[in-house]
């Protein structure tokens, strides 16, 4: 887990050398303790990432994602450690589900967080059929 941060921190103080107005967005799942950072062995890492966002630094933007199904569960546990930790959140929204009822949860769960970044359509599929439906719904609109 150390190192794993470490490894993020030094690209973070790179990339702010570069441009001291950048900012870093990074996935959540490998610093998140409902996740990839439960205590234990994580894959072929003795000792997993347990404790790795502890030395994260906190102008990192937290994007946090779930596994399926999207619950509300699952966002507000993930919502709640990295705001709690000081973290600006943002929700990788949208999992090839066919339909936006994720994407409602994010949006309902990120209005509750104290530092909402923003929120991402996350596909691995490239799958853009939901895109127009996910811009009325992040914007208000109504289609």
């Amino acid at each position: 887990g150390d190192m794993l941060a470490d490894f993020v921190n030094r690209a973070f103080r790179t990339l702010k050398q570069t441009n001291p107005k950048a900012e870093m967005v990074i996935f959540a799942d490998m610093f998140d303790p409902s996740m990839g950072a439960a205590p234990g062995d994580y894959f072929w890492v003795p000792g997993g990432f347990a404790g790795s966002w502890e030395h994260l630094s906190r102008d990192i933007i937290m994007c946090c994602w779930t596994d399926l199904p999207v619950t509300e569960e699952k966002i507000s546990v993930s919502l709640k450690h990295f705001s709690g930790c000081g973290f600006r959140v943002m929700g990788g929204a949208y999992y090839e589900s066919g339909d936006l009822e994720g994407s409602r949860l994010w949006v309902r769960n990120l209005a509750a967080a104290p530092k909402p970044y923003g929120l991402v359509y996350f596909t691995t599929r490239a799958d853009y059929s939901q895109l127009a439906g996910f811009g009325d719904l992040v914007s208000g609109r109504r289609r």
